[in-house]
């Protein structure tokens, strides 16, 4: 059975810290949490940024770290929170659920990577944003998930991203492997050139 979807409008219902459970498309029985910084300010035309945490799957606490630095710059600062029970080891987050423990490639619509432009179709259907583009910031394994989503065909309406303290990069790369790098093995061509 698939959860009904929560009313968006309460990530902004107050100034300050505003948290609810939210479901992808793409992973309709795995709840995602989304914890708003709204400044006193806000809009929906206020800059939107997405924060997505590291190893510790902790998006409250990030987003409380983001809570005076909202307010100070007037934007929206949402944190993606990837709980483990539904996002299982560095695979299903950081490496964006490309593949599975065998090498297996997953289809492009599974990967984890598109979960941030479908969140931000649904805050501007749900009349969150009007803004056409967002930013991202990442740190630690939030990093990894940041730069490999614009690595791998994510970007389009990407404004500003910041990948910090990475443990790992896939680098620029066509002569090292996935994931340190961009080569694309034979049997997966076809689909990596669509990144």
């Amino acid at each position: 059975m698939t959860p009904s979807a929560p009313d968006l409008q309460a990530l902004v219902a107050h100034p300050g810290a505003n948290s609810l459970g939210w479901h992808d498309a793409a992973f309709p029985n795995r709840t995602l949490y989304l914890h708003a910084a709204r400044p006193r300010r806000y809009t929906p035309h206020t800059p939107l940024l997405f924060v997505h945490h590291g190893v510790g799957r902790n998006g409250a606490a990030y987003r409380d770290y983001w809570l005076p630095l909202a307010e100070e710059n007037d934007l929206l600062a949402v944190a993606i929170e990837f709980p483990e029970a539904g996002f299982p080891d560095y695979l299903r987050y950081h490496f964006g659920n490309m593949h599975n423990e065998d090498g297996t490639l997953n289809p492009r619509e599974q990967w984890t990577y598109g979960i941030v432009p479908r969140l931000f179709d649904a805050l501007r259907a749900a009349g969150v944003t009007q803004r056409e583009r967002y930013g991202m910031f990442g740190h630690s394994a939030g990093g990894q998930f940041v730069h490999r989503t614009l690595s791998f065909g994510y970007r389009d309406r990407v404004a500003v991203a910041v990948a910090a303290n990475a443990g790992t990069y896939a680098m620029p790369d066509l002569e090292v492997a996935w994931p340190f790098g961009l080569v694309r093995p034979r049997s997966r061509r076809t689909h990596w050139r669509k990144c």
